[in-house]
C-alpha cells in the first residue's frame, strides 16, 4: 500500500484527534481576539485550505476573510494588515519559507501546522496545532483536512454556531462511511481519467475552493493538467475545449444553485462530456458519458468539502497508478519538513 493510500484512509481518526485536542487552545485563541478582519495565508494545499475556511468564517461570523498566497503576503499585502486584525498562516510543516517570511513583522499572527515547535510556531502569537500525525506521501492529504477541522472549530466557536460544532464533530464517523461506501467509484474514475492530458473541475460557493485543492491534487499526484474555476464562470470560453470524452468533474452545490447544475449538466450532456457528478444523498444527480455520480452522505454544505475533498484524494491516487506513477513522491516536488 502506498503511503498517500494509507493516509487518505487515516482523515477520520486524525480529524477526530485534532477536534478533541485543541478545543482548549482554540477557546483561548477565541475569547483573546476578536479580528475586524482574518488574512489567511498559505502556499499550495494550505493556500486552498485557507479559500476554503474564508468560506466557513465568513458565514459563521458575518467577519471579512482574506486569502492570500505567502509570497504574495510577505511582499506587499502585510502592509495592509491592520492593528484589529488577524493574521492565519497556515503551513504542514511550519518550516516553508515563504509562510515563514510572512511571518515576519506582524504581531497578531496565529500559526496552524502540523508540527510542535516549529519555526513558524515560534514566530507566532497564538498556535493551533493539527494532529494528523506524520505526512510520508508529499500530497497533502490529512493535514490538509485536520488544520481545516481546527479551523472550522475556531470559526464556530468565534461565532458561536452550536448546530456546526455538532455537526464537525460528526465528520469523522461520516467520512469514514463516505471512503467505504465511494471508494470503487473513486478507483474507477481515476482509472478512467488516466488517460486524459486535461482535466475541468468546477463548482460553486464552497466548492469553487475545493475544486482549486482538486486540481492541485490531481497535477501533483497524477501528473494531469487539471483547472478549477466556477460554474458560471465556464460558460464564458473554457467549455469550447469539451468534446466527446472530454473529462470535466462537477461538484454539485445544492438547492440554492439547482438551476445552474441542470443548465451545466445539459451543456455538457450536448456535448458528450465525461463528467463524474459529485453530489449528495438525494439529489438524483448523475453522471454523464459513462461516468459515475459520486453521492455522498448528507452534511451540512460548509462542511462538505471535509467529504469531497478526501474522495477526490482518491481519484488522484487512483490515477497516478493508472498511470504506472509512484503517487509518494511526485515528480520535481518534496515536503518542506524540519
Amino acid at each position: 500500500m502506498y503511503h498517500m493510500e494509507k493516509e487518505i484512509q487515516e482523515q477520520p481518526g486524525a480529524i477526530l484527534r485534532t477536534l478533541e485536542n485543541s478545543a482548549e487552545c482554540i477557546d483561548k485563541i477565541a475569547s483573546e481576539i476578536k479580528p475586524e478582519t482574518v488574512y489567511l495565508v498559505g502556499s499550495g494545499s494550505s493556500y486552498n485550505c485557507g479559500r476554503i475556511f474564508s468560506y466557513i468564517y465568513e458565514q459563521l461570523t458575518g467577519k471579512k476573510a482574506i486569502s492570500c498566497y505567502a509570497m504574495e503576503f510577505a511582499s506587499s499585502v502585510k502592509e495592509t494588515v491592520g492593528e484589529k486584525d488577524a493574521v492565519f498562516i497556515l503551513s504542514q510543516s511550519g518550516e516553508s519559507l515563504d509562510a515563514v517570511r510572512a511571518a515576519k513583522g506582524i504581531e497578531n499572527i496565529v500559526a496552524v501546522t502540523n508540527t510542535e515547535n516549529s519555526t513558524l510556531s515560534k514566530a507566532a502569537k497564538w498556535r493551533i496545532l493539527s494532529r494528523a500525525g506524520k505526512e510520508n506521501a508529499v500530497p497533502s492529504t490529512k493535514s490538509f483536512t485536520s488544520m481545516l477541522s481546527a479551523l472550522t472549530l475556531y470559526a464556530a466557536r468565534a461565532g458561536k454556531s452550536k448546530k456546526i460544532e455538532r455537526s464537525l464533530f460528526e465528520i469523522p464517523k461520516t467520512l469514514e462511511a463516505a471512503l467505504s461506501e465511494s471508494g470503487k467509484t473513486a478507483i474507477q474514475t481515476g482509472r478512467r481519467i488516466s488517460g486524459s492530458n486535461c482535466l475541468d473541475i468546477i463548482g460553486d460557493g464552497i466548492n469553487y475552493p475545493v475544486t482549486l485543492e482538486s486540481a492541485l491534487k490531481m497535477k501533483e499526484t497524477a501528473l494531469i493538467h487539471a483547472q478549477g474555476m466556477p460554474v458560471a464562470e465556464y460558460f464564458h470560453g473554457h467549455i469550447s475545449m469539451v468534446s466527446e470524452g472530454y473529462p470535466v468533474m462537477l461538484m454539485a452545490a445544492g438547492k440554492e444553485k439547482e438551476e445552474t447544475t441542470k443548465r451545466i449538466i445539459e451543456r455538457l450532456s450536448g456535448l458528450k462530456a465525461y463528467s463524474p457528478v459529485f453530489s449528495f444523498e438525494g439529489s438524483g444527480l448523475s453522471g454523464l458519458g459513462g461516468a459515475s455520480a459520486i453521492e455522498l452522505p448528507k452534511v451540512e454544505k460548509l462542511l462538505s468539502p471535509f467529504l469531497s475533498v478526501p474522495i477526490i484524494q482518491l481519484i488522484a491516487l487512483n490515477a497516478a497508478i493508472a498511470k504506472g506513477i509512484n503517487p509518494d513522491v511526485p515528480r520535481a516536488l518534496s515536503k518542506v519538513v524540519r
